[in-house]
């Protein structure tokens, strides 16, 4: 069996550090075949004292720990790549934690020319917030089985790197994640150059780990602006239209799609409100009935599923105008550049 190396970023993880390496090593798979790399951002609240004491616990020199000063994900999972020695590299965030024994084993099982297979992602049950975020997933990822990840995620581009096994070559192909793109973006560009390498990526629906989400709606909502906010590096490198270096019929998936249609939709309801005002109450009226019937069909509870479209709108203008600091970041930005890069003063 190929060896694989778990690597696993952390910054101020005391809370859930322990259960996932706890739920890592105690899986179903060959210690010999398994290393465990740990790439804490020098954690101020004692996630380091943790990972020590546990490392001198278990007595497992495949247990290995890093520290990286630059609190950016992609430089840490960069590093663990680096440091690693696995024909398989798997990405877990340390705070989701493998529902089962044999997460790694359904992750890591790689048929024919497959490159890249991506787990499944749920929210556990203890909050409204991680229930609406939960309802979410199972309406935009649910159980496709052993099927491609493009074709499943009506043609996505884009699978986060929370759960996550890749073979070490496609690095060596395409290359190791951006680290300039923004933190939390680096494995939307990620999927979107393996998309556009053809590489084959498969979605592991038996893979799964439950994700320790924003437990309160006004965090997750600081988080959907926050995410958004620092995407303009992102927006720089495919253009805020990708109409420089992305296929058409890929610039509909990029981070400021959510803006698009959001203000589309807005401006599309003040003109039904200045037309007509009993217009502009059924407009609204039938949107919420929509996003209700497809909420219902997939809560956990049918009575919250009546707050969610509220939720649903909430956080959709957060990501727009987060996408709009973003883009306003990158054109201010651009008006600062020197005209001439390589001399600050024209020549005469």
């Amino acid at each position: 069996m190929t060896k694989v190396s778990v690597i696993i970023p952390t910054l101020n993880s005391v809370k859930n550090i322990k259960t996932c390496l706890d739920k890592v090593c105690g899986q179903d798979f060959p210690l010999q075949d398994m290393e465990v790399i740990i790439v804490d951002g020098f954690s101020l609240d004692g996630t380091d004292k943790i990972i020590e004491a546990y490392m001198e616990r278990v007595q497992n020199p495949r247990i290995k720990m890093y520290q990286l000063k630059e609190k950016n994900i992609a430089a840490a999972r960069n590093l663990g790549i680096s440091e690693s020695s696995g024909g398989i590299i798997v990405f877990l965030d340390s705070d989701c934690f493998p529902v089962s024994k044999n997460w790694l084993r359904n992750l890591v099982e790689m048929k024919g020319n497959e490159e890249i297979v991506h787990g499944r992602i749920i929210m556990p049950k203890d909050t409204i917030a991680r229930r609406f975020v939960r309802t979410l997933d199972q309406m935009g990822t649910p159980d496709f089985g052993s099927t491609d990840i493009y074709d499943s995620l009506s043609k996505s581009i884009f699978f986060p790197t929370t759960n996550v096994a890749i073979r070490r070559g496609i690095f060596n192909r395409i290359g190791l994640l951006d680290e300039t793109v923004g933190s939390s973006r680096e494995d939307f560009d990620f999927g979107l150059r393996a998309r556009l390498s053809r590489i084959i990526a498969r979605y592991a629906s038996r893979a799964i780990v439950i994700h320790q989400h924003r437990g309160s709606l006004v965090s997750l909502w600081k988080w959907s602006y926050g995410s958004h906010k620092i995407s303009a590096g992102l927006l720089r490198k495919y253009s805020i239209l990708g109409r420089f270096n992305l296929p058409l019929r890929l610039t509909i998936a990029l981070p400021f799609q959510t803006t698009i249609i959001t203000f589309a939709t807005a401006i599309c309801l003040m003109l039904t409100l200045l037309l007509s005002f009993p217009l502009f109450t059924f407009v609204v009226l039938l949107l919420y009935l929509i996003l209700l019937l497809r909420f219902v069909l997939k809560a956990d509870r049918v009575w919250e599923a009546f707050l969610y479209p509220f939720f649903y709108a909430v956080n959709n203008a957060m990501k727009s105008f987060g996408t709009l600091h973003a883009i306003f970041t990158l054109i201010r930005k651009d008006t600062n550049k020197p005209k001439y890069p390589n001399d600050q003063t024209k020549a005469t």
